[in-house]
């Protein structure tokens, strides 16, 4: 045996004793991690929002403006407007409108989103368009029925036109919604003595200045019943809050929408000495969708406050 091949064999003899003498080693393993059982998404989203198949209540908040006074009456009315949707039932769905001059603008459809509806209601005091989030529920939507501009403003030239417009809106959305009205011009000022005298009459003021901001609170006993019968047909309750700080200005849709209140379940509250108290007054008497309410009260009597007064 050549002696190269002597050293190789005599390496790979100590190789095989020294294999013998270490202990064999495992080889090394994962760390075992716990399995737990996840839940599915549905279950988890369910869980973080519950948002049940139909609203409890359904509320419109239209804003009329410009018709609150000063700024500083306009961050009361948004404060006790953000109060009382702060103490809503979590399953109520609320949507934002203004009436601004003559224009219907949609600042928010119905959401439970209270954050979403306090942008909707800021720029809806102050008659600033807004972008609102999509509605929760395709089936409560006013967006997708809102016609186009062209067509729509014809017929919101006026308070009438305005309800029943709304009335297409809210239709085909299922059960009763509640549409509260804000505005001082039900009854707030008597331009006929600026233009020619307190004989002369609101109509007679409109026809000679051509406004159409005095125009939209003119009474037509033709439109009544068609506004009237359109609110009824599509299940909204009426309730105009008079903002007017003086019972001595006038206009004649005072007592129209005290009538079209009570004709629709609703009710007309004038004076507005405690906002947040007329607000919590609507959603005790506001129908709602799930449930059979005794709203129907007596109009006549319990004093000033949340009263229905004709002003007439």
């Amino acid at each position: 045996m050549s002696q190269r091949l002597r050293a190789l064999v005599c390496a790979l003899l100590a190789i095989f004793a020294l294999c013998r003498v270490l202990p064999a080693q495992e080889p090394a393993q994962e760390p075992i991690q716990e399995i737990v059982e996840v839940e599915s998404i549905d279950e988890i989203e369910s869980q973080d929002l519950p948002i049940p198949a139909a609203p409890e209540r359904s509320y419109i908040l239209l804003f009329d403006y410009p018709s609150y006074g000063s700024l500083s009456e306009m961050e009361k009315l948004r404060a006790a407007v953000e109060s009382w949707i702060g103490q809503l039932r979590p399953e109520d769905a609320v949507a934002v409108a203004s009436y601004y001059g003559n224009e219907l603008l949609l600042q928010q459809d119905f959401t439970r989103d209270h954050k979403a509806l306090a942008g909707a209601i800021d720029d809806a005091i102050q008659g600033r368009s807004h972008e609102g989030t999509p509605p929760e529920d395709p089936a409560y939507s006013l967006l997708a029925q809102l016609p186009q501009r062209d067509e729509m403003s014809p017929r919101t030239r006026n308070f009438y036109g305005l309800l029943q417009v709304f009335a297409d809106l809210a239709g085909s959305i299922p059960g009763a919604k509640n549409l509260v009205i804000f505005s001082k011009g039900f009854g707030r000022s008597r331009p006929a003595e600026v233009v020619g005298g307190p004989e002369m009459g609101l109509a007679g003021a409109a026809a000679i200045t051509g406004s159409p901001i005095l125009e939209k609170y003119q009474t037509d006993r033709n439109l009544y019943d068609v506004t009237a019968e359109a609110l009824r047909t599509s299940g909204i309750h009426l309730f105009p809050v008079d903002m007017a700080t003086d019972y001595r200005d006038t206009y004649p849709m005072a007592g129209v929408m005290s009538r079209l209140a009570a004709e629709t379940g609703g009710r007309y509250f004038y004076p507005v000495d405690d906002a947040l108290e007329v607000f919590e007054r609507i959603a005790e008497i506001a129908p709602g969708n799930t449930r059979q309410d005794n709203r129907r009260e007596a109009v006549a009597g319990g004093g000033p406050k949340g009263s229905s007064d004709s002003r007439e």
